[in-house]
């Protein structure tokens, strides 16, 4: 996994991507900028990012360390994850099973994949047998897997909830944390999650990253807002959006983000940049170190040496978010595993200290 924070590069001497929280005079604002609250003294922070950016996981992460001091989720609560979980195995099972279908290659498939087949696809509920066949179809089917790894659609974690479906399909199951930040739901709407950390009130507010869920920004771009946080899904350069398979993911979040930084609603609001997803970039590259340098290669500043290297590709990610920032107010930049419960805790502990140092530097 990635460290939370990007050490400095021994061969180019690039510098960590976010400013020091210890710095002196680091956090400055144009003097006519303001930090905005609420009557009652809470910092509203709008949570912003394409589909499947981790908002979602990042709002979950408040959550669990802010709101539920043992860190425990209710009952009801834990029987919603559950199904969600069951749900996130079975549909994206059946994603590479309808692509293996639509391409009439379930011949490709050994006979008890082909009857394993049969069953998952047409299945609607993840109970101990229907995990099995699925359990079955992603150990055995070497097939199943070389879909997976081209397939644009999946969620980000399927590999973990493939690896635990039997776990998942248990009659008493009851997830854990790990679980439950993992676990996949689209954001519907506009969700808030208020909590206190050191005496200072929040209200995060997410809301849906599709396309279609995005008019829905609208009603928060107001002079309520203390802060934009916006998340990238840094490892998503190479895949195309769910909802349109025609738009490539990287492209659309850095279309959004120039939109968004440089509308009238958010021209002297703070914007904290969270490259969301280091850990799968990391392993991305590890993995298929000639993939970025392919994605980029257009771009006359990307290399070899760049693309093979994990810090020299998040720094390049930095720079073209940086490139196409429209907006007036300062850009905090930090690299965070979302998932990554002490990563998020600390990126948060600095998000903080960014807020308060801007009211601070307002008030003298």
């Amino acid at each position: 996994m990635g460290s939370c924070v990007a050490k400095k590069n021994p061969k180019t001497g690039v510098k960590p991507l976010a400013p020091l929280i210890d710095e002196p005079g680091s956090f400055k604002m144009s003097p006519s900028g303001t930090i905005i609250k609420k009557e009652d003294d809470t910092y509203e922070l709008l949570l912003l990012g394409t589909g499947d950016s981790g908002k979602s996981t990042f709002s979950k992460q408040m959550t669990i360390n802010f709101v539920n001091e043992r860190k425990q989720f209710s009952v009801k609560e834990q029987e919603k994850y559950a199904e969600i979980l069951k749900g996130n195995v079975l549909l994206n099972m059946q994603m590479i099973l309808w692509e293996i279908e639509e391409d009439d290659q379930i011949e490709q498939l050994s006979k008890q994949g082909q009857e394993a087949f049969e069953n998952v696809i047409n299945c609607s509920f993840l109970d101990i047998d229907t995990a099995t066949e699925v359990e079955f179809l992603w150990e055995n089917e070497d097939f199943v897997r070389s879909v997976a790894v081209s397939h644009n659609g999946l969620d980000s974690q399927y590999r973990y909830f493939f690896d635990n479906c039997s776990r998942f399909s248990e009659l008493n199951f009851v997830p854990s944390l790990d679980d439950i930040l993992k676990a996949r739901i689209k954001t519907s709407g506009i969700n808030e999650t208020k909590f206190e950390v050191d005496g200072c009130k929040f209200n995060l507010v997410d809301v849906g990253g599709q396309r279609s869920e995005r008019r829905k920004w609208l009603t928060r771009f107001s002079s309520q807002v203390t802060a934009v946080l916006y998340l990238v899904a840094s490892d998503e350069f190479d895949r195309v959006l769910e909802e349109d398979h025609t738009k490539n993911r990287f492209d659309e979040s850095l279309m959004l983000f120039s939109e968004v930084t440089s509308s009238q609603w958010f021209n002297q609001t703070p914007f904290i940049l969270f490259l969301n997803k280091i850990d799968m970039l990391e392993t991305k590259i590890a993995k298929h170190p000639d993939a970025v340098y392919q994605r980029f290669k257009s771009d006359p500043n990307m290399t070899h040496s760049i693309s093979s290297d994990y810090s020299e590709t998040l720094q390049y990610i930095e720079g073209l978010y940086r490139n196409n920032y429209g907006s007036n107010s300062e850009i905090y930049v930090y690299p965070i595993c979302a998932i990554d419960s002490d990563c998020t805790l600390n990126v948060f502990k600095a998000t903080q200290d960014v807020i308060l140092r801007l009211e601070l530097d307002m008030n003298f």
